[in-house]
């Protein structure tokens, strides 16, 4: 099997690299801290981000881009989505043109169109085989083997059947879907969404309230889905409601952790620095309503949350309309 090229060492770039090598595929893992690589190399393992397990003989990695990138068709990046076009941008150059590129960031690029299948297309060509991976995931989860199932959509079936190959073993599954435009809308909301069930809780309201909040929110985004031209049952994938449970309702997803900070009283700032990794949710907000207006589209949860950190609603307030009907 050919190697595959992993571009992000963080918690989930990480450990999909440990499902790649354990699953029998020569795996090859660069990030751009410098300090991060060398402790991945002396320590066999990525103990910045808490993720103790040692890497299989399979996982080599490296200290320079172009070496990382030598003789490779298959690229996975796994990089915060508002450095995601401008990794594209270094790395076309070091690649073949039969580069097939898939990734697992979630998020919009901080610049129109924002769907980050826009521009893959437009740095690479329009031809290039792509991919996303999403779904309920957790990444300390996934490197210790938990079992898990996430989405695997994109643009070519000879490179999805591929990357089906590298990836599934007993605790790691892939279900197909094909919305890639979908999905990723799915990747944005969800996160969205788990900062408004942290306010909740974060205020002291039950389950109720959050429930409700989540209900409507699940609505808005098949709304969103079907404006931007995807399928109106991807609200029901791993992706979808899979992801946004997941997200909305452990402690482990940091936008959900946000959002509890923020509903007991916390400042923006401060919050996201006490994250110490990037909020996308909190990123993609203005993002995600500029498309709602471009589409003409009433989303009061996802207005709230806009008008909440853009303009001066209140929390109050804001969980009144998570609550209305």
């Amino acid at each position: 099997m050919t190697p595959i090229a992993v571009i992000g060492a963080g918690s989930w770039g990480t450990a999909l690299a440990l499902v790649l090598a354990r699953n029998g595929s020569p795996t090859r893992l660069w990030d751009i801290n410098e300090s991060l690589v060398a402790s991945l190399k002396k320590d066999r393992c990525n103990l910045a981000y808490d993720i103790p397990e040692k890497f299989p003989d399979s996982l080599e990695v490296f200290e320079s881009l172009e070496s990382l990138l030598a003789d490779v068709q298959d690229v996975l990046i796994v990089v915060p989505s508002h450095v995601f076009v401008r990794v594209c941008q270094t790395i076309q150059p070091l690649l073949p043109a039969n580069v097939r590129l898939a990734w697992a960031t979630k998020g919009f690029a901080p610049t129109p169109p924002y769907f980050l299948d826009y521009f893959v297309g437009e740095i690479f060509s329009k031809d290039t085989p792509m991919a996303l991976l999403c779904g309920p995931s957790f990444a300390k989860e996934v490197a210790a083997e938990q079992p898990t199932a996430i989405n695997l959509t994109g643009n070519n079936e000879a490179f999805i059947e591929s990357l089906l190959k590298r990836f599934v073993c007993r605790n790691f599954r892939l279900q197909r879907r094909a919305d890639l435009v979908g999905i990723q809308l799915c990747t944005v909301t969800k996160n969205i969404l788990a900062i408004a069930a942290g306010i909740c809780d974060g205020l002291g309201y039950a389950a109720n309230t959050r429930s409700a909040m989540l209900a409507k929110g699940l609505q808005e985004t098949q709304r969103l889905i079907l404006a931007v031209g995807g399928k109106a049952d991807t609200i029901l994938s791993l992706a979808g409601v899979g992801d946004t449970i997941l997200t909305c309702t452990d402690n482990q997803s940091r936008n959900r952790r946000f959002g509890l900070a923020l509903g007991r009283g916390g400042h923006i700032v401060q919050a996201k620095k006490d994250i110490g990794q990037a909020v996308e949710g909190y990123d993609n907000v203005k993002q995600l309503q500029e498309i709602a207006n471009q589409h003409q589209l009433i989303l009061p949860i996802f207005n709230g949350m806009y008008r909440y950190f853009y303009a001066d609603l209140s929390l109050e307030k804001l969980a009144d309309i998570f609550i209305s009907v």
